[in-house]
Order: C-alpha cells, then sequence, then structure tokens
C-alpha cells in the first residue's frame, strides 16, 4: 500500500500532530503555592526587609524610597482586578518579583520557586512589570 519511506513519514506526521495537543493542566494552583501568603519569601522576607533599609538595599538594589516611588509610578500599570475565582497579586509584590528577577538574574523557576508562584505567573509579572 505504501512504500516503506512513504509510511515513516506518516508515522512522523502522526507523532508530530500528537506532541502538539495540549496536556491538560493538574492543578489550578499547586499546594505548595498555595501557602504563598504564609511562607512565600515576599510575605515572610521582604515585609520584614522594610524595617531594615540596609537589608532592602542588599535585597532589591534600591532603597525602600526608591522602591517606593517606582512602586507608585507603575502602580496603576500593573494592577489586577479581583475575580471570583482568586484575589489577584499585589502590586508591591508584582514589583517586588521583577526587581528579584532583574537583580538576580535567577531563573523563572527559581525566582516562583522562592515566591512560591507559577513560573509562568513569573514569566507574565515579568513581563508586565
Amino acid at each position: 500500500m505504501f512504500s516503506k519511506s512513504r509510511s515513516q513519514e506518516v508515522l512522523l506526521l502522526l507523532f508530530a500532530l500528537q506532541k502538539k495537543k495540549k496536556n491538560k493542566r493538574r492543578y489550578w494552583v499547586h499546594d505548595i503555592n498555595k501557602k504563598r501568603e504564609q511562607c512565600g519569601e515576599y510575605h515572610r522576607l521582604c515585609i520584614e526587609l522594610r524595617s531594615h533599609e540596609d537589608k532592602f538595599f542588599q535585597y532589591f538594589r534600591m532603597s525602600k524610597a526608591c522602591f517606593e516611588e517606582l512602586h507608585e509610578l507603575i502602580k496603576v500599570n500593573i494592577e489586577k482586578c479581583t475575580t471570583n475565582w482568586r484575589k489577584p497579586i499585589d502590586t508591591r509584590q508584582r514589583l517586588a518579583i521583577c526587581l528579584r528577577y532583574l537583580t538576580t538574574g535567577d531563573s523563572h523557576q527559581s525566582i516562583a520557586f522562592c515566591f512560591r508562584l507559577g513560573w509562568s505567573t513569573v514569566s507574565k509579572i515579568v513581563k508586565d512589570v
């Protein structure tokens, strides 16, 4: 019916089409990330750093005053609406995530683990901010 090379082409095409199928999402929010407000880096460390100007500067590479000024300038542009499904990530936290990415050069996945977010969420935040 088909030659051997034609059969191989068909199999490769079927394989390629099958790979394009989207994987089902296993989690809306992973259990680890559900503890973000209790255990995440922003809610634990970043809030505490506000009372230590020198450590705040080491962490973000800017003073608290500069952070707040920058936050006021971009807050309107990075704010998200609250929905029935979930509460949005705070604008200060969004800025902190972006600054941490820029100051450390860590991967989105590394930042995501620290802040207890999905890596795609971190990627979107960095792009938006």
